[in-house]
């Protein structure tokens, strides 16, 4: 007896949308994200390894060094540099809770050459320029809930460690910021591969931070990989993978009414009569088939744990929407832990969020 008809799963998605979501929706950003934590950690693993180099050494010849000192300025300088960041302010509630957020909407930088006094007495002139990374804490804020701004100033006799080429320039007539000295001129400029770093706290420190919270969501990318593809969608990556066609007999079909909805299930068998158990079919495919009808099956090594109705594999319409859900979770919260923790001067956007109401006064982490 031939085929009637192309029996379905019930509660499934067709096969071509199956794939596109199994893999499209669910696999790919996902592995994405995964790869991305990798990359990211390992980044700042590198960088904060060769900043605890620069600092922990004192070659005095070395091209790329680290200097400790305080700031210089010339008498009516107001900072060496400074970084003013406005943000929205946004309060809302939520099943009895009060939360707020604080969202970055434009940065100035405002950055000039300026001097240090070294620790060992040498006067030296740091070359700092917009793309300097400035390792310093924000102090205070301007503004109202709906509308701040949040700033970081250099001032003078602030201790800073200044990481750079470092070069010497003979004595002689020189710029403004070298009135009154003489002698040799040490100076710090970006190096060829890297940024300039002014902070006023150890600049490794941050990048291990940074790096501590990619190793924190590669963990979490990682279970979700296992709950989506091993636990929600295992099933129909093993039919993809070792699914077996085969031909099986109806023997029977029966309902299961909940309180909401009616389940339809189809029995068959194969042809040496070994039974595959009930299977969850599709409504059409319950009304039309009856027992000695024979149907499309897919087998995974010949057995039926992961035996669905239909000739192609498919997946479950509720395991393909929990799974989309849960990796644009991840995606959501991860992109939002990058703008809201750690350091400010390694976010792109400086984002804030919290409990309670939204406070002028609550700064970022530096």
């Amino acid at each position: 007896m031939g085929v009637p008809f192309e029996c379905t799963a019930g509660s499934h998605m067709g096969p071509a949308l199956s794939a596109l979501f199994a893999y499209g929706v669910a696999g790919v950003p996902l592995l994405l994200a995964v790869a991305f934590a990798v990359w990211r950690f390992f980044y700042h693993s590198r960088i904060a390894d060769r900043y605890h180099k620069l600092a922990s050494s004192r070659p005095h010849n070395a091209p790329v060094r680290a200097l400790r000192g305080k700031v210089v300025l010339d008498q009516g300088e107001p900072f060496a540099a400074r970084v003013e960041i406005e943000q929205r302010g946004k309060t809302w509630k939520h099943k009895r809770n009060v939360y707020h957020s604080w969202e970055e909407t434009e940065r100035r930088v405002n950055v000039r050459p300026f001097r240090v006094r070294a620790d060992d007495g040498t006067l030296v002139q740091v070359e700092a320029r917009a793309d300097t990374l400035l390792g310093m804490p924000f102090r205070r804020a301007t503004g109202d809930r709906d509308e701040r701004a949040i700033i970081a100033e250099l001032h003078n006799g602030q201790e800073v460690i200044v990481m750079g080429r470092v070069f010497e320039r003979a004595g002689g007539a020189g710029s403004s910021v070298y009135r009154g000295d003489s002698g040799p001129r040490t100076i710090v400029r970006t190096p060829s591969a890297g940024r300039l770093v002014v902070s006023t706290g150890p600049i490794d420190a941050a990048f291990r931070s940074r790096r501590m919270l990619h190793l924190k969501w590669l963990g979490i990318s990682l279970a979700a990989v296992v709950l989506v593809h091993g636990v929600l969608l295992g099933g129909y990556h093993l039919r993809e993978l070792f699914g077996e066609h085969a031909v099986a007999t109806v023997t029977g079909k029966h309902t299961v009414r909940g309180s909401k909805s009616t389940s339809y299930y189809v029995a068959t068998q194969t042809a040496s009569s070994k039974p595959l158990g009930d299977e969850s079919a599709s409504l059409d495919c319950y009304n039309l088939v009856r027992p000695g009808d024979q149907v499309d099956v897919v087998l995974v090594g010949g057995e039926s744990t992961f035996m669905q109705l239909g000739a192609h594999p498919t997946a479950n319409v509720i395991f393909i929407l929990v799974s989309c859900g849960t990796v644009l979770g991840v995606l959501i919260n991860y992109r939002r832990a990058l703008r809201t923790k750690g350091p400010w001067y390694l976010r792109r956007k400086v984002d804030m969020r919290g409990d309670g109401p939204a406070n002028v006064d609550e700064l970022p982490e530096a």
